[in-house]
């Protein structure tokens, strides 16, 4: 797994083709920094430029849960809210086609119904890992990840 920086997050991916499922557990939130748009999750990325196209399930420290996206490169982010959750958590986006499709567990065996999706067009081979984002280049935002599967 590689470390780079993405939109103010720091983001530790891996390369890959084809439909893949990503999840990760986050099981705790730095308590300092609760304020909009401080974010971790899962992303799918087209690449590791700041104004890539993306697909992210990411969480806040209130515990809201979102799913965003980029539909073009250099293009505005849209979001929708899919719910409140409590940590730990594990989040899984799972990749079909040009369809982006956003789970939560507590347990990692019973994911329940999805909670939303996303369509946009990709190339074939993605970027996916976990971010962790202050949109603030000058604070720190922490989470702490595990189980992590690509």
């Amino acid at each position: 797994i590689k470390m780079t920086r993405l939109n103010c997050q720091n983001l530790a991916y891996r390369f890959f083709s084809s439909s893949v499922i990503f999840f990760s557990t986050v099981s705790q939130l730095s308590p300092l920094r609760i304020f909009a748009h401080i974010l971790v999750g899962v992303i799918f990325t087209e690449s590791i430029n700041a104004d890539t196209k993306l697909v992210a399930l990411v969480l806040t420290p209130t515990g809201d849960l979102y799913l965003q996206w980029r539909d073009t490169t250099g293009g505005a982010d849209g979001w929708t809210l899919l719910g409140n959750v409590q940590l730990p958590v594990y989040l899984k986006l799972e990749r079909s086609g040009d369809t982006f499709t956003a789970y939560k567990s507590t347990d990692e065996i019973d994911w329940g119904a999805a909670l939303g999706s996303h369509t946009v067009t990709m190339e074939s081979s993605l970027e996916t890992g976990v971010c962790v984002s202050s949109n603030n280049n000058n604070a720190l935002n922490a989470a702490l990840f595990s189980d992590i599967t690509m």
